[in-house]
């Protein structure tokens, strides 16, 4: 019963911990959003299917987009919709405002990335986080999901990803440095690989060295997980 316990309060505290770390990157994967798709395509090119990957489903986007801007009870939306025409259509420094970390990994996932025609608005916001676009699309994708799972109260500490990250070329995110891409360990690499440019990585780590700890000395637990033996020393986790 005290193992049961240790392991629901565990996995509270994770939650929570993975839950802050989401909305770090989050902040600032929509500065970066803002800052570069505004200077772009100006305040209200966020509308035009043009300035997207042409097979992006640029409506289902825009209908996303409207229901979170009409939902929004922030005083900035009002005041939009009270003195300006066109609402529910509002700049893009309002509009990421009130997407949900979802909407904005759809909207990364609908940029343009056209070596050839000299677009590549993927690669842009990618190289804030020296990532690989694809990866960081992908990557995206993934926290969506967990982040869902922590909003939801759902377990995560053992639990097998539904989403999971295709194979790594690095050997460092491969076996047996990194045992699986199906469990949490993979997830909190992530997370520390995206935080590394808000400069919350170090100590968001320490904090979760100090939860950590208790649980992995149990092996059973520490496989269940897919953490390493030596996670502490992985040259990801400790860089």
């Amino acid at each position: 019963m005290k193992k049961i316990v240790q392991l629901y309060e565990f996995d509270t505290e994770l939650r929570l911990q993975i839950f802050g770390a989401i909305e770090i990157i989050e902040t600032f994967l929509r500065t970066k959003l803002t800052y570069y798709l505004g200077h772009q395509y100006g305040a209200f090119g966020i509308y035009s299917a043009q300035n997207f990957y042409p097979k992006f489903n640029h409506r289902k986007f825009l209908e996303t987009c409207n229901k979170e801007v009409e939902r929004s009870k922030d005083t900035f939306i009002q005041h939009f919709q009270q003195n300006y025409d066109g609402f529910p259509q509002i700049p893009i420094w309002m509009l990421t405002e009130v997407l949900s970390f979802g909407s904005l990994s759809f909207l990364y996932s609908g940029l343009i990335n056209n070596k050839a025609n000299n677009k590549e608005d993927k690669k842009a916001i990618a190289q804030y986080f020296s990532l690989h676009h694809e990866k960081l699309a992908e990557w995206l994708h993934i926290l969506t999901y967990v982040r869902n799972i922590c909003a939801h109260h759902g377990r995560l500490w053992n639990k097998e990803l539904a989403i999971k990250s295709k194979a790594d070329k690095d050997p460092n995110w491969q076996s047996p440095i990194t045992p699986t891409n199906k469990r949490i360990f993979y997830v909190l690499l992530i997370l520390k690989t995206l935080l590394r440019p808000t400069g919350f990585d170090s100590e968001w780590c320490n904090q979760l060295n100090k939860l950590l700890k208790p649980i992995v000395k149990d092996e059973n637990w520490r496989v269940a997980m897919g953490f390493p033996d030596n996670w502490e020393e992985h040259p990801i986790w400790s860089l």
